[in-house]
């Protein structure tokens, strides 16, 4: 009965060395999974920080072609309006000149008609 008692005792003492050990690896895994958790989370925020700038960067990047196209476009219909007012202002020029020549044409042959 004596062994059977001391089975029993050495029975409870180990559950509760296991139970014991069992809580403290339980602290030692949380403490681990906060530690584990927290660098993750850094990893995660510098990843995210990282494509936040580049996304940024492509954002400037896009817009500054896009100014860029905006501005030949804009340069082109400037240019080609300048173009059309002076070909405008030159055939304006060319139809007086022409006028004038026919003018004195005419009065020149009206001059001869009445001699």
């Amino acid at each position: 009965m004596a062994s059977f008692l001391q089975l029993i005792e050495s029975k409870s003492a180990l559950l509760d060395t296991f139970f014991f050990h069992q809580k403290q690896a339980e602290k030692c895994f949380q403490k681990v999974h906060i530690g584990v958790s927290k660098f993750q989370a850094a990893v995660r925020s510098f990843a995210v920080r990282k494509r936040i700038k580049l996304l940024r960067h492509s954002a400037v990047a896009v817009q500054r072609l896009f100014r860029g196209y905006l501005g030949k476009l804009r340069f082109r219909e400037a240019l080609t309006q300048q173009q059309r007012i002076e070909r405008q202002k030159f055939f304006n020029f060319s139809a007086t000149q022409i006028q004038k020549l026919y003018g004195r044409v005419q009065q020149s042959f009206l001059l001869i008609a009445l001699k």
